[in-house]
């Protein structure tokens, strides 16, 4: 078992380096491509749109939730996560 976790754990270093690298290869491009200026205002958009979608995704299922199906009477009682 400690194996397939050293083996399965090694696979995942190696894509993250290789994730990286192409990462910085394909940001060098777009910065040379566009230059400074336009990139900066790239870089800021990316970053405000990265920030929101992990609001986002947190908030977006508890409103579905909270909408849909408390109306509905679908609560699940902590008795009911027992049996």
């Amino acid at each position: 078992m400690l194996k397939l976790i050293l083996r399965q754990s090694s696979w995942g270093v190696l894509g993250h380096a290789l994730t990286v690298i192409v990462g910085f290869f394909v940001t060098r491009y777009v910065f040379i491509e566009v230059g400074s200026t336009a990139f900066g205002e790239y870089k800021s958009a990316h970053d405000f749109v990265m920030f929101s979608n992990t609001f986002l995704s947190i908030s977006i299922p508890s409103i579905i939730l909270n909408t849909f199906l408390y109306p509905f009477n679908f609560k699940i009682e902590t008795t009911d996560l027992l049996l």
